[in-house]
């Protein structure tokens, strides 16, 4: 007897354009809107998007940036855009707990590190807020292709938290694609900072 397997879900997470705050730093509240420039990478990758991809759903944090990213996509694609709280960027120093020094490039080739509240409290409280997030996200759109507006800190530690790689620092750049497909029972990544 066959089991039957999951249907296969596409995650196109989308790392917002740039922000006020991106650009200007302290300056400029951390929950800011949007750049001229980031209005534009918006608009391109809400283009790129409507000529190579199917969607089926537009799902966004509750940020500004993310939100206005997502809105413009949305309108690209003719699609709502579903705020999804839990996939806002870390208000807090997570990174400061990650195992970020080896004494060499391999140190980490057959590292068992997993964060856990002791060692790793606020890192394992953001984990724990992303995952509740992902596993409604997952519940609601099994079966289809879902852009995932979100920030450089949840696609860094969904990248970790699903490729057991906490010892892995992951660069994101404004309105890249990162692709996350599960397929037969298993993820596969497809593409990072497209």
């Amino acid at each position: 007897m066959t089991v039957p397997q999951t249907p296969t879900t596409h995650l196109l997470l989308i790392r917002h354009a740039q922000s006020l705050h991106n650009r200007n730093g302290t300056k400029t509240k951390g929950d800011s809107g949007l750049t001229e420039l980031g209005w534009h990478q918006a608009q391109s990758i809400g283009d790129w998007l409507a000529r190579s991809q199917h969607v089926d759903a537009i799902v966004s944090s509750v940020a500004v940036r993310a939100r206005q990213t997502a809105e413009v996509i949305g309108e690209r694609l003719g699609l709502p855009v579903e705020l999804h709280e839990g996939l806002e960027e870390a208000d807090f120093p997570y990174w400061e707990e990650l195992p970020a020094r080896q004494d060499s490039p391999l140190a980490a080739w057959d590292g068992s590190w997993q964060p856990d509240p002791e060692n790793a409290p606020l890192y394992a409280s953001f984990r724990a807020r992303l995952y509740l997030s992902l596993q409604r996200l997952l519940a609601s759109h099994a079966g289809q292709t879902v852009v995932v507006v979100t920030h450089g800190g949840p696609i860094s530690t969904i990248l970790r938290s699903l490729f057991g790689g906490h010892y892995m620092t992951i660069f994101t750049e404004f309105s890249s694609l990162t692709q996350l497909t599960w397929e037969a029972d298993h993820w596969r990544l497809v593409v990072h900072n497209c």
